[in-house]
């Protein structure tokens, strides 16, 4: 008997209970249950062990390629990144985490930072990072493009800045859609998502002021005079743009060293 069976059974659970939940979690472990007995929280292990040797050996040729040596990293960072990183078996996130993994190992980066990257990567989806990664993409051109026209600019301020601000590059999301062809519900959970996580934001409202002439009567003398009123209009935008975080995240999830 399993080790699913044997606990289910000290609870007195009937044994066909027992089979149909046995069974049912065979059906998501896939091929890798077999009928010859194996436990199931064996197979579960071998599934994570496979994972973390795939993954961090990723890691390890990004390092030794570029000709870097791993330093020692805190366990506070180091043991969500083994036990998150266990549980993706998707190919193209385990890059990701191989990424974030060389990054952290030869980097003196944030910690509070790290670990709130590890958190988010193990929700993210493989649709979020490729949303990340053109939302990222275009945001670097637009930052040379801008840095480029600053430096031309009659502003002194302008033109020695390093770094444009991230809330000083949108996109749009529908325009975005439709290049990654995601429905326009899916982008909007997307969205939703990242906002939540603190990797976007949505662009600060504006307050348009305007003004129009009026005719008030005074009703005493009953004169009449024109007056400029003023009125507010909360312009709200559905624009999107990066946060700092975001940006941090981003770079974490690619290993490009300097």
């Amino acid at each position: 008997m399993s080790d699913l069976g044997k606990l289910i059974e000290a609870v007195n659970i009937p044994k066909r209970v027992i089979d149909g939940a046995e069974k049912f979690l065979g059906k998501l472990l896939g091929p890798a249950i077999t009928e010859t007995g194996e436990l199931i929280s064996d197979q579960i292990r071998f599934r994570r062990f496979k994972n973390q040797v795939t993954i961090f050996t990723k890691a390890n040729d990004l390092i030794s390629s570029r000709g870097l040596e791993p330093t020692q990293v805190n366990l506070k960072t180091l043991a969500p990144l083994i036990e998150y990183s266990s549980l993706e078996e998707d190919e193209k996130m385990q890059v990701i985490w191989a990424n974030v993994i060389a990054n952290i190992s030869t980097t003196d980066a944030e910690q509070a930072f790290d670990l709130k990257c590890i958190e988010v990567l193990k929700e993210i989806t493989p649709n979020e990072i490729l949303l990340l990664d053109h939302l990222y993409t275009k945001f670097k051109h637009e930052e040379i493009r801008k840095l480029e026209k600053w430096k031309e600019s009659d502003h002194q301020v302008l033109r020695v800045k390093k770094f444009v601000p991230v809330d000083y590059i949108t996109f749009a999301p529908s325009v975005i859609r439709n290049t990654l062809k995601f429905s326009e519900e899916k982008m909007a959970l997307y969205v939703d998502r990242l906002i939540s996580f603190g990797i976007i934001k949505y662009e600060q409202p504006e307050l348009d002021e305007s003004s129009s002439d009026q005719v008030i009567q005074d009703i005493f003398s009953g004169t009449k005079q024109s007056v400029s009123v003023k009125s507010y209009d909360l312009n709200i935008s559905d624009s999107i743009h990066f946060s700092n975080f975001g940006i941090y995240f981003v770079k974490l999830c690619k290993f490009n060293p300097s």
